[in-house]
């Protein structure tokens, strides 16, 4: 088997936000701006392991605009898997008729454009700004277009043509730039997704997940770890693990919960961070509407900490307005832990085909009052089979597929 590089795009800048100025990600470097780096966990990384594990002729590299970098700072993340940060700026484009800012990096332009025309270019979330330039540039090479939940926004826009034409305008020059592409194949996450993408002539369409590992999420004692996080025995514990941002609609879930009657026994355990003043609203909210002793935000946890919160839970919460996983149910179902999530991603689609689980819609939150109490009142959703989920999610069986479509377009 010959070998491969592999060069997997992002189109945003590392999360710094929400970290102290003295915090330092794992892999980082000092530049005349300050210093600049990355925790090696963004998904392109996590893929990447898993598949130059799988893969010894494969060369896997991650590219990611950075506007605090001066210039480009590689690091190795592990054999065969380096990760590069590159100078951008802050720029804007037109969202129809609103301005919406992106970062764009010209010197992560030009490597793209004079990398070999075998090297297979994975591009995320081909609709960004960043994403779209950079296709426009180089259309004659092996394309691997992965779609996370941006074309949910595509359908939505065909059907109110009337309501903003401006934008439905937008998505079919966007459409266009897609189909003109030569060698592509196209990897999206949920079934809303596919109508439209089959259309832009692609050699493949398939849908695949993002990833879980298996050996680290796994069931456990339920009473130890309740007992090592203080919680008592008839407390239902639901628990959440996002970023602290708008979009994970943790405020909501608040709100549905200060609806449940007077003397309900829950605690609702967050665990991330992120923006601070959504944070402080989370905190203020909590403090206002939720009984004493019913909130905890538990900060960033490790994988180790994470996995004994989902061990400790009685429902595992996802209540995003859009995702490309998520990973966080992913990581509760390794757990056999029971889940409510939106339909948003793509692990509700096999929820609904193994009728697991609680399926909400991101606005319905009427229905999240009515589930939630349930729940706080003792029913208890189905379990989705641990062996079904890892046969979906898990790391190996997630990077066995992209080798494959990887080594199609090589050769195509």
């Amino acid at each position: 088997m010959r070998s491969l590089r592999v060069i997997n795009v992002l189109y945003h800048p590392p999360a710094y936000r929400g970290k102290t100025p003295d915090e330092r990600p794992l892999y980082h470097a000092e530049t005349s701006g300050g210093w600049v780096g990355t925790q090696g966990t963004e998904w392109p990384d996590l893929l990447g392991r898993a598949v130059v594990e799988l893969d010894s002729e494969i060369e896997y590299e991650v590219w990611q605009p950075d506007p605090r970098a001066d210039q480009p700072v590689s690091w190795s993340v592990t054999d065969r898997l380096t990760h590069t940060l590159f100078p951008a700026r802050a720029t804007w484009q037109l969202y129809g008729l609103r301005p919406q800012r992106y970062v764009w990096s010209e010197e992560l332009a030009r490597r793209f454009v004079r990398s070999s025309a075998n090297h297979v270019m994975h591009v995320n979330s081909p609709f960004e700004a960043l994403s779209q330039r950079l296709l426009g540039r180089q259309a004659h090479r092996p394309y691997l277009l992965e779609y996370h939940s941006a074309t949910m926004d595509i359908a939505r826009a065909k059907k109110r043509v009337h309501r903003n034409v401006a934008i439905s305008l937008l998505y079919w020059r966007w459409e266009q730039s897609i189909r003109r592409l030569g060698r592509k194949m196209i990897v999206y996450k949920n079934s809303r997704q596919i109508g439209f993408l089959e259309s832009c002539g692609a050699i493949r369409c398939e849908q695949i997940p993002m990833g879980c590992s298996f050996s680290v999420f796994r069931p456990g004692s339920k009473q130890e770890a309740r007992t090592k996080l203080g919680f008592a025995a008839d407390v239902c514990v639901l628990s959440m693990a996002s970023r602290l941002v708008p979009l994970k609609q943790i405020d909501r879930v608040i709100e549905a919960l200060a609806k449940l009657p007077v003397g309900a026994r829950y605690c609702l355990v967050i665990a991330g961070h992120g923006d601070p003043s959504y944070t402080n609203h989370l905190l203020e909210q909590a403090g206002r509407k939720l009984p004493a002793g019913a909130f905890r935000l538990l900060g960033f946890l490790d994988d180790a900490a994470l996995r004994s919160v989902l061990q400790a839970s009685d429902l595992f919460i996802s209540a995003s307005k859009a995702e490309g996983g998520p990973v966080t149910v992913m990581n509760a179902l390794a757990c056999e832990t029971p889940v409510m999530c939106t339909r948003v991603g793509g692990v509700d689609d096999l929820l609904a085909r193994h009728s697991s689980g609680i399926l909400v819609e991101p606005f319905d939150y009427e229905s999240w009052v009515r589930e939630l109490r349930r729940v706080v009142e003792g029913t208890r959703p189905p379990l989705l089979s641990r062996s079904v989920a890892y046969d979906h999610f898990d790391w190996s069986s997630i990077a066995a597929r992209f080798i494959s479509l990887y080594r199609q377009l090589a050769v195509t």
